[in-house]
């Protein structure tokens, strides 16, 4: 997995996501001055806004060049936050936090069961008693109605990009494959092409919430798009709120 440049690209990709609702959720459960940690933050479209709530931020993403972008935000806005790269199968981390999110399918980069349970446990870790983990993942009714031969492409003055995913169904999970293409305008007629390639793994609801509760935690809610009318069988994004629970 590289975002070597889609993080150029990211905001413009992304600019149809309702962060109203994720930061609203966040909110409800956050009390003032609580540390947060951001996993995936990218280029801190959640973290910005909850650092100019009042809140303690840190971020963390295995990608160096979508934290740059993070710095440079919170830079211009005078916030201060600690950033750090790192694998989230592989954090080690010192500070405790009262709330972990994880937003925006980085979970679905976690391709098997032993990889869900050895960064459920190392967020569990991570959090103080009673501490609040919040994370999505696709629907695998949108990755079987949606993305399965899905393609997307758009050109503004200074780039063309092509999006392209497909989907790979087996018994117990689907893969899913994108394929992204940029075409980087470097003078009047010259372009140069860069290409990225990502693959997330979904599982069905009823996997996170084992693993979830074999790690220590314990459900609170469901979300299925913030939309009460809506089930894992015609949701976009489930969203899990699960409690670090201590006997």
């Amino acid at each position: 997995m590289s975002y070597e440049h889609f993080y150029q690209f990211y905001d413009q990709l992304m600019n149809d996501v309702n962060y109203k609702d994720y930061l609203q959720l966040v909110k409800s459960y956050a009390k003032n001055k609580d540390a947060i940690l951001d996993i995936g933050c990218g280029t801190g479209n959640v973290l910005v806004p909850l650092l100019e709530a009042g809140y303690y931020v840190d971020g963390l993403d295995i990608s160096d060049e979508m934290l740059s972008v993070t710095k440079e935000k919170c830079e211009s806005k005078n916030l201060k936050a600690y950033l750090f790269q790192d694998d989230m199968k592989d954090i080690a981390i010192k500070n405790s936090y009262n709330i972990i999110i994880s937003f925006l399918d980085t979970i679905n980069y976690l391709k098997t069961k032993k990889d869900l349970k050895e960064a459920f446990t190392n967020i569990y870790g991570a959090l103080k008693a009673d501490g609040i983990f919040i994370f999505d993942v696709h629907s695998l009714y949108k990755v079987h109605n949606v993305f399965d031969g899905y393609s997307y492409n758009e050109t503004n003055d200074y780039c063309t990009y092509l999006w392209n995913t497909f989907v790979e169904r087996h018994e117990s999970y689907s893969s899913l494959y994108q394929e992204l293409s940029f075409f980087i305008k470097k003078n009047y007629n010259l372009y140069q092409r860069f290409d990225e390639y990502h693959e997330q793994v979904i599982f069905p609801l009823y996997e996170y919430k084992t693993i979830l509760e074999e790690t220590g935690f314990r459900i609170e809610e469901i979300f299925f798009d913030f939309d009460s009318s809506k089930n894992e069988h015609n949701c976009d994004k489930i969203i899990i709120v699960a409690k670090k629970y201590i006997l």
